[in-house]
Order: structure tokens, then C-alpha cells, then sequence
């Protein structure tokens, strides 16, 4: 039981085709409509899902306490923990990673990076930041191969190329 393009598919769309008035009325308040849109493409989309509208109304508090909780990754699912774990070796990470997306957009990116980290396929070396300098990568650098910088948010190389370009005698 492995990842299938459309449970990749899924992961990435959610419940975005939906329209709140077409669906099962959401049966609480504090539950947004983007995230009971998503249950229930996830109950529709993925059979080990498909009771999750449900197992929410009948247990509304554990499943609210859960969605209110700070890091609702690092703590059981209600209802599905359990299940998740008999799959633990197979497609049950995802499956974890899937909920917490459709109910935590919020909580996504560090979902994402605990499960590629714990995937066998991938591992740390995946979801660690990368740490070369720049010369490092000078020293990897072939002239007919572009080197592309992916920069956070207020990060700047320049200095550090003009830098390695002066202790180089590169022209600027």
C-alpha cells in the first residue's frame, strides 16, 4: 500500500473544487470552511478516510481539542491513531501528514519535514537546511553548468561572492 499520484494529488489540491453550500452542512462553529471542505474531499477522495465527518461529529471535543492544539502533529489523531500506526511501515505517515494538512495548513511545512525525514526513502539529509559556503560550491562549480542560488527571505550572497571573487582575483 504505497503513495499513489492521487493521493499526491489530493494532498496538494484538498477540498479547493468544493463549494461550501453543495456539502454536508459543517456541524460546528469553530471548524473553518476551507478545513470541513477538505474533510470532506478527504472523506470522498481516500477510503481509509472516508468515516471522518462523522467520527468527528460523534467525538467533536477530542477532535476540537485537537485542531486547537499548538502542534496537533506531535500529538495522537483522534479515532485514527491506532490505524495509522498498523501502517506505520507503509502508507500510515502519509495518511498523518494528509489529515494534518486538510485540518492545519498551518502546521504543514514542519508536518512535511518530520515525514521526509522519517521516510527510509528520503531521511534527515532531505529535510536539513543546506549549509555550503560559497566556497564550496566554487570549489564544485564547472564553467558550462549555471549555479542557481534558492534565497530565504532577506537572504543575500553578494557580499560573500564579492568576497570569494576578491580573494580569487576575479573580475567583479
Amino acid at each position: 500500500n504505497m503513495l499513489k499520484s492521487t493521493d499526491l494529488s489530493l494532498f496538494l489540491r484538498g477540498g479547493a473544487s468544493l463549494d461550501i453550500s453543495s456539502v454536508k452542512k459543517k456541524p460546528f462553529g469553530w471548524l473553518s470552511n476551507e478545513s470541513w471542505l477538505n474533510v470532506i474531499e478527504l472523506s470522498q477522495s481516500c477510503k481509509f478516510f472516508a468515516n471522518l465527518p462523522n467520527d468527528m461529529s460523534t467525538n467533536e471535543s477530542v477532535w476540537r481539542r485537537w485542531y486547537e492544539d499548538n502542534e496537533p502533529e506531535s500529538i495522537p489523531i483522534p479515532d485514527y491513531e491506532s490505524k495509522l500506526q498498523e501502517q506505520a511501515d507503509t502508507i500510515g505517515p502519509f495518511y498523518k501528514l494528509l489529515l494534518v494538512r486538510m485540518l492545519r495548513m498551518d502546521r504543514t511545512i514542519l508536518s512535511c519535514k518530520e515525514f521526509i525525514k522519517c521516510t527510509s526513502e528520503m531521511g534527515p539529509t532531505y529535510a536539513e537546511p543546506v549549509t555550503d559556503t560559497i566556497e564550496m560550491i566554487y570549489e564544485e562549480m564547472v564553467a558550462e553548468i549555471p549555479v542557481i542560488f534558492l534565497l530565504s527571505i532577506g537572504a543575500d550572497p553578494t557580499e560573500s561572492i564579492e568576497t570569494l571573487a576578491r580573494k580569487k582575483k576575479l573580475p567583479p
